[in-house]
């Protein structure tokens, strides 16, 4: 009897562990899938926000997809998203001691270090479809950057504002 209970929480384990990994496997998968629509959304958006013909639209659209992949994987090698978790992981600063402060910071510019490349490699592939000015837009509405409207020139205020204006 004891050895029947014993093999029976041990199935039981053993079918929770792998219940388990197949559920974080599909949450992966999903906010992989997640992940990627959005970015497909957001790259099509712009594509219509910079007004592109049809044949630039589609690559840029594809090179907008890989730029974003490629910073996903400059941080996160193995393709998981472990990396991106501990990148946005809420710090407890009080309990945190000066050695995990430091790693923490150094793993933090070694990310940006890697996306940063990752982005100079891009600015030049897009400069291949876009104009400087479209390229910039790319480059830096999507790394969060506000610029101020007088830096992008009245041109660039006409495109983002619809066209109105003439030009």
């Amino acid at each position: 009897m004891k050895k029947l209970l014993t093999l029976a929480l041990v199935t039981l384990m053993a079918l929770s562990a792998t219940a388990q990994n197949t559920f974080q496997g599909r949450m992966e998968r999903q906010s992989r899938a997640d992940r990627t629509e959005a970015i497909n959304k957001q790259a099509t958006s712009m594509a219509k926000d910079l007004k592109l013909k049809k044949e630039n639209k589609d690559m840029f659209i594809a090179l907008f997809l890989e730029w974003q992949g490629a910073r996903f994987n400059a941080i996160n090698p193995q393709g998981g998203d472990q990396e991106a978790e501990e990148a946005t992981a809420t710090v407890d600063y009080k309990e945190m001691t000066d050695k995990v402060a430091k790693d923490l910071v150094t793993k933090n510019f070694e990310r940006q270090e890697k996306q940063l490349a990752v982005d100079k490699e891009f600015y030049n592939k897009f400069l291949d479809i876009l104009t400087p000015v479209q390229a910039a837009q790319v480059m830096l509405e999507t790394r969060g950057v506000e610029v101020p409207s007088s830096a992008m020139g009245a041109g660039m205020m006409r495109r983002m504002a619809g066209g109105m204006g003439g030009g």
